[in-house]
C-alpha cells in the first residue's frame, strides 16, 4: 500500500494469513525468517516455505520420481495442513 500510494485506493485484498497469530508454527517461522534475513516475513514467503515443506516431504518419501511425488502430494489434496499459515487446503491443478 505505500509503495502503491494514491493508486491503491479502492483496492481490497484478501489473505488467508493473520500476522498476529500467536501459534507456535507461525512465531516460529517468523522468527527463523527474521533471523535468516533480516526482515518481516511476507504472506508469500509463508506460502513458499509452506509448499516447500510439503514438496520436501513428498521427495523424501519417493525419492526423485515425479509421478510418485505428484501421488503424494495428491494425498494431501482438499485435506487440511497445519503449516506456518495455520489450517489450509491444498488444491492441486
Amino acid at each position: 500500500m505505500q509503495t502503491a500510494g494514491p493508486a491503491a485506493e479502492g483496492v481490497f485484498a484478501i489473505s488467508v494469513l493473520d500476522p498476529t497469530r500467536m501459534d507456535p508454527k507461525w512465531r516460529t517461522f517468523q522468527q527463523n525468517y527474521r533471523r535468516r534475513f533480516d526482515e518481516v516475513a511476507s504472506p508469500n514467503a509463508a506460502y513458499a516455505y509452506d509448499g516447500m515443506t510439503l514438496l520436501i516431504a513428498a521427495i523424501e518419501e519417493a525419492g526423485l520420481n515425479r509421478g510418485r511425488i505428484m501421488d503424494l502430494l495428491r494425498k494431501y489434496q482438499f485435506k487440511e495442513y497445519q503449516g506456518a499459515l495455520a489450517l489450509c487446503n491444498l488444491v492441486l491443478t
